[in-house]
Formats: C-alpha cells, sequence, structure tokens
C-alpha cells in the first residue's frame, strides 16, 4: 500500500471516528443526565424506607419525572433542566418539580 493510500485510510478513518463521537453525543448527554436522576432517586428512596408506601410512591414518582425530563432535555441539547423542590430544601413547596434555565448547573442536590 503506498504512502498516499495509508494516509487517506488512517484520515478517513479519524474523520468517522469524529462523526460518529459528535453523532452520539447527545446519547452520551442523555445517559449521563439519566444515570444523575436516578442515582438521585435511589438516595431518596434509601431515606423513605421507613416511609408509608401510599406517600412515598408519589414522591418518588416525582424523581422519575424529574429524571425522566432532565434526559430528553440532555438528548436535545437543551437549557432546561426540572428540579425536584423537596430535594432543593423546599419539601412544602406548591409546586413538586420546578423547570429552569440550567445554563449552570440543574439538579446540584448531593
Amino acid at each position: 500500500m503506498s504512502l498516499f493510500h495509508k494516509v487517506t485510510k488512517d484520515a478517513a478513518s479519524k474523520v468517522g471516528t469524529f462523526i460518529g463521537d459528535f453523532a452520539s453525543e447527545n446519547e452520551q448527554r442523555a445517559t449521563n443526565s439519566a444515570i444523575k436522576g436516578m442515582d438521585l432517586f435511589k438516595k431518596v428512596a434509601e431515606e423513605k424506607h421507613n416511609v408509608a408506601f401510599d406517600q412515598a410512591k408519589g414522591n418518588l414518582f416525582e424523581y422519575i419525572e424529574a429524571a425522566k425530563f432532565n434526559q430528553n432535555a440532555a438528548r436535545n441539547r437543551s437549557d432546561l433542566g426540572a428540579v425536584v423542590t423537596a430535594a432543593d430544601g423546599r419539601p412544602a413547596d406548591p409546586a413538586d418539580i420546578e423547570i429552569l434555565n440550567c445554563q449552570a448547573k440543574c439538579n446540584t442536590i448531593e
């Protein structure tokens, strides 16, 4: 194989890798967001293990819905993010979930 063909083949391979990385970036963001949201869900579920099921299931549903919203927002490169108000230290807030502009960070609750 000539040097020209080797360089051309290597360049084509690298271009293909870059295109593949770019094309999958939104799915990577969505997966990372889903993992983060479900980690928060798991943490809250463990904290509520002594709470009655009927009460806990509604609260945990909020975390699932926020995680789904954030996953879709990440997939679409949106700056919007859902934050469960109870996780934000406001358990008695009239809104269970807030949709915020998260250019910096949403879901920073540890």
